[in-house]
């Protein structure tokens, strides 16, 4: 437990050093609130980490009410590597704020330590993103026309990270944006893409007998270098395996409750509501977030009988 203690303060104290580093106004990629079922999404570390291959897909409304407010379709899968402790992912989403469309596909490799208290995980990602933007709905007499005058541009990205996991606890550090990507139009600079830093942690509790009833606790750290480091705590109660119940606070932002539920070990359906806490609440009916999660078992992995919680 030393040992995971050094780990956990190490990880940490990196993590508030990279974040006060740079200089950003705004977060810039996808943010999601079931981050803690969508794990891949944000550290290629975890790929490969169930024994089955998993499809997961996550559809987020942001802001409902509001035009050109976001809109996040994430789509992956990811499996071990039989026998060779390393597991390979796929990442694919689109995000579309107002004209401008974002869409980026990742491939995902993760190497696994196995460890006496638990599996220790290094992966890295690579992809390309498209930017383009639909100038047509625009107001061609619109001043700001110009800060979206292109039609495509492809860039290139990789992101790493490093995850720790047991039966009942994990910890990761990522950043799944290394290449600081610069925008150019005619020759006008409008600013970089810049790095994203994640650090994320969940526990299991045990409430009840034969796990009948089991808290999962978790936080997440997020910062953009130049912006104020965003902050997740949930809860979330599963009971008897098959319904989970939880909240979500981001600080200074939103409070959020979600619900799980589980058709079968293999297969469950997830939904979260945002309620913004800013004064964006004034103006728009709140944040929604589906997620649809199953896990293919074939002769090569040990059949599921209990749902994972992470």
């Amino acid at each position: 437990m030393k040992i995971i203690r050094r780990i956990i303060a190490g990880l940490l104290f990196f993590f508030l050093l990279l974040a006060g580093m740079g200089k950003l106004r705004a977060q810039q990629d996808p943010m999601y609130t079931q981050y803690m079922f969508n794990m891949m999404s944000v550290n290629p570390a975890y790929a490969g980490s169930f024994n089955a291959l998993n499809l997961q897909a996550l559809y987020r409304m942001q802001w409902l009410g509001i035009e050109g407010a976001p809109r996040t379709l994430t789509l992956s899968a990811h499996a071990p590597i039989s026998d060779k402790n390393m597991g390979w992912g796929l990442t694919v989403y689109n995000d579309r704020i107002g004209p401008l469309n974002h869409s980026m596909m990742y491939g995902n490799y993760a190497y696994q330590l196995i460890l006496n208290s638990g599996t220790l995980a290094f992966g890295i990602k690579a992809g390309l993103g498209m930017y383009t933007a639909n100038l047509s709905a625009l107001d061609p007499h619109d001043p700001d026309r110009t800060l979206v005058d292109f039609r495509r541009k492809i860039l290139p990205n990789v992101g790493v990270g490093v995850f720790y996991y047991n039966d009942k606890y994990y910890l990761g550090l990522s950043v799944p944006r290394i290449v600081e990507n610069q925008i150019k139009v005619n020759n006008l600079d409008y600013g970089n893409i810049r790095r994203h830093y994640f650090l994320v942690g969940g526990y299991l509790w045990e409430l009840g007998f034969y796990r009948n009833y089991v808290l999962k606790t978790s936080f997440m750290l997020r910062g953009t270098e130049g912006a104020p480091v965003s902050i997740d705590l949930s809860g979330v109660l599963y009971l008897h395996e098959k319904l989970g119940v939880g909240l979500t606070y981001r600080h200074k932002a939103a409070l959020t409750g979600m619900l799980q539920y589980y058709i079968t070990p293999q297969f469950y359906l997830g939904f979260a509501y945002d309620y913004a806490t800013t004064r964006l609440r004034h103006v728009n009916s709140g944040t929604y977030e589906f997620l649809l999660s199953y896990n293919i078992i074939n002769n090569r992995f040990t059949r599921i009988y209990h749902p994972r919680f992470f």
